[in-house]
Parts: structure tokens; C-alpha cells; sequence
């Protein structure tokens, strides 16, 4: 008998080894059917394996529309096998729904989005299951994430957003995106300042977020400054774009604003604007014979431009005003010249007060001319620099021109 034990013992392990070679091909025949997601592979996949997670949960979701009852079963066996799958309680979820068992509903679906915290898909179909139960905060949660993870999703969540922000007993559920915005933030508030017809929401978003303690980032300042200066509501527009200067730009604050140049063109609310347009650079830059560290300079390359794109606004009281400044031509060519002026910007009549022309070559000298605001009609102007023209060939121009040390001073 000793002699059979190791023959017995040979036996017993080829057995087991061929036991576990057949369930591996078995296994192995099984997941490659499953993978091609097609009904008959589904078939074959369950033959060789009935307990094959994901031809279980195609079969599954092969019935859910025809045989709801058949399909519930299958979901629960193929989550017995692979218990981290979301979609498999979100299929569960919905079963749960039709047959009115909100709260299992609401728990599977809960579930499901905990397993799949980076899964856009899964937090949208979270979404619209909160959405439907009315549990905005926690819709507005799953958004945020599926937002966060695919930005695209922006084109068809914005607009439901936006009913969100334009309902004032909605928009406090928002309050956790003013504290810390999400990376999608800016991009909505752009959407919210073009798409609104109420200026009222996007003033609520703006100042909601300021009182959170979370500063509106540039972007959004300046699609805010935009938005209030299509409105008209000039004296708003200017505070709120003077609550968005830091200490070195208050002091450049005056009737025109950092006419020494010596910051950045800021290009929204009252700074200097700036238009982009071909064949012209404008730029602030050293040169000689400044006070400071830079001056305006614009480059004209020759061709033919109406050129108006380098302006500011201004929010003068009625009354008599003096610009002056020091300008340095170089090799200016151009038909009539260029010239500043100062218009009223609700009005189409003759500027306040133009410059004289500049062109041709000259060193540093000095500019001046004195206007006039009127008593009405004129809340707002405008400074422009304009290269004067009337037939094509006048917008023709070639050289370029420095400017420095401009103000507005209100004479007595």
C-alpha cells in the first residue's frame, strides 16, 4: 500500500492541475466572448461561464426595456461577481424607480457614484436622478464633478445652470461654487454675462462671490465690466472696475487714467482700451527723452487702416477741461495725420475738442487742447486717437509715434 501513495498522491495533483487548466479556458473563452458585446457572443460567454459579470449585465440590459423583472435578477448576479461596477446600480437604481422605491433608488444611486468619483458619465446620470427627485444640492454636487472632469459638458449644462443662477431662491445652493470657484467657474460666468437677459443675475453672481471672500478672477471682470457697459450703467462700471485696481493703479487714477503710461494697458472699464487690428502695434515701451521708464508707441507698417482702435473712456462733470501731453513723431507718413479726440459717446456730432495733427518727424514737444462738456447729453466721453481720413488713401500710413505725460486738467 506504501508503494500506491505516491502514485495516488501524482494522481490527485493532475487531476487539480487539469481542474483549474479547463476553468481557466473556460474563463478565459468566456471573458473574450463577453467583450464583443454582441447578443450571440453574449450567449456563448454565458455557456462557457454563467456567471460571467459582464455578459450577465448585457443580458441584463438587453431586457430592461422589454422584461424589467427578468433583468433585475441578472443585475444582482453580476454584481455578486463585480460589486465596484456603478453602471450595475445605476441599472439597478432604475428598476427600483419605475416600481416606485424611491429610496432604494436614491441609495443605489448614491453608490453608484461613490465607486465612480471620476467617472463624468455615471455623476451625470446622478445628476439627473437628483434632479427629478428635487435634490438640487446634491444634482449640483454630481454637476460640479462631471463638470470638473469634462469641461466640454459645459455646452449642454449651461443653460440649466443658468435657470439655477436666474432664480433667486435657487441661487443660494450655489454658494460652494463662490467660496472655492471650480475650475469651470469662469467659463459659466462668461456664458451667464451673454446669455442672461437680466442683468440683475449677473450682478448677483459677481457680488455674491466678492461677499464669499473669493475675488472674481479676470476673465470674469471682464465679461462683468463688458456686460455693464452694454447696459449703459456707466457710474457702477466705474467703481466696480475701481474695486479691481491694486495700490499702484489707484494712484494713476485721475480725469484720464495712466496718461504716463508707465502701467500696462488694462483694456476693460475705464483704463486704455485697445483694438486689435492689422498693420498697427500698439505698445507702452522705454525710449529717450521720458520722465519715466516707458511711453505709448504705435507702429504703423503701411497699410491702409481707419485706424480708431486706442481709446478711453472718461466720466467728466460738466465743464471746462485742458489735455495735454508730449509727443515725438518718427518718420510719420500718412495723408491728413493723426489726432486725439474728445467725443460724447451717446452723441454723433462734432468732437468736444481735437488735437492738432501729428506727422512726419519730430523731436519730444508739447500738445494741448481745451474743451468743453455740456450740462446735458454728455455723461460719458471718449479720448480716441483717430488717423484722419475720408478716401482710402488717407488710411494709409507708415512710421510711427510716441506720446507721454497726458492728463486732463479741469480749467477754472
Amino acid at each position: 500500500m506504501a508503494t500506491l501513495n505516491p502514485i495516488l498522491k501524482w494522481s490527485f495533483f493532475i487531476l487539480l492541475a487539469a481542474l483549474l487548466t479547463w476553468r481557466m479556458i473556460t474563463f478565459g473563452l468566456s471573458a473574450f466572448y463577453a467583450g464583443q458585446r454582441e447578443p450571440q457572443a453574449t450567449a456563448t460567454a454565458l455557456a462557457w461561464d454563467s456567471d460571467q459579470p459582464t455578459a450577465l449585465a448585457d443580458r441584463a440590459y438587453a431586457l430592461l426595456a422589454t422584461d424589467p423583472a427578468g433583468a433585475e435578477p441578472l443585475l444582482r448576479q453580476a454584481l455578486l461577481h463585480n460589486p465596484a461596477n456603478a453602471n450595475l446600480y445605476l441599472a439597478l437604481a432604475d428598476l427600483q424607480q419605475q416600481k416606485g422605491e424611491k429610496q432604494k433608488a436614491a441609495t443605489l444611486i448614491a453608490t453608484a457614484s461613490e465607486l465612480a468619483p471620476m467617472n463624468a458619465d455615471v455623476q451625470l446620470r446622478a445628476a439627473d436622478f437628483w434632479l427629478k427627485q428635487g435634490q438640487l444640492s446634491k444634482a449640483l454636487a454630481c454637476i460640479n464633478v462631471a463638470l470638473s472632469l469634462r469641461p466640454a459638458l459645459g455646452a449642454s449644462l449651461y443653460p440649466l445652470m443658468l435657470k439655477f443662477a436666474e432664480d433667486p431662491r435657487i441661487r443660494p445652493l450655489l454658494a460652494p461654487f463662490y467660496r472655492e470657484p471650480p475650475v469651470w467657474w469662469t467659463d459659466f460666468f462668461r456664458y451667464v454675462a451673454a446669455n442672461t437677459p437680466s442683468l440683475d443675475t449677473l450682478k448677483a453672481l459677481y457680488q455674491e462671490q466678492l461677499q464669499q471672500g473669493s475675488n472674481p478672477d479676470a476673465g470674469q471682470q471682464q465679461v462683468y465690466l463688458a456686460r455693464l457697459q452694454q447696459e449703459g450703467q456707466w457710474l457702477e462700471l466705474y467703481f466696480n472696475w475701481v474695486n479691481t485696481l491694486e495700490a499702484n493703479q489707484l494712484n494713476a487714477l485721475g480725469y484720464l487714467y495712466n496718461g504716463d503710461f508707465e502701467l500696462p494697458l488694462g483694456n476693460q472699464g475705464f483704463d486704455w482700451i485697445v483694438s486689435k487690428v492689422n498693420g498697427v502695434v500698439v505698445e507702452t515701451a522705454p525710449t529717450y527723452g521720458i520722465g519715466g521708464r516707458k511711453a505709448l508707441h504705435i507702429v504703423f507698417s503701411g497699410q491702409r487702416v481707419p485706424f480708431s482702435h486706442l481709446y478711453q473712456h472718461l466720466l467728466l462733470d460738466p465743464g471746462r477741461y485742458r489735455l495735454q501731453g508730449r509727443v515725438r513723431v518718427d518718420s510719420l507718413k500718412t495723408e491728413r495725420g493723426l489726432q486725439w479726440n474728445v467725443d460724447c459717446i451717446a452723441s454723433d456730432s462734432k468732437p468736444l475738442g481735437s488735437s492738432e495733427r501729428f506727422l512726419g518727424t519730430t523731436e519730444w514737444q508739447p500738445f494741448a487742447v481745451e474743451f468743453t462738456v455740456p450740462p446735458k447729453g454728455c455723461r460719458v466721453q471718449t479720448l480716441r486717437l483717430v488717423l484722419i481720413g475720408r478716401a482710402a488713401l488717407d488710411f494709409e500710413a507708415q512710421g510711427s509715434i510716441w506720446f507721454d505725460d497726458m492728463s486732463i486738467m479741469h480749467v477754472d
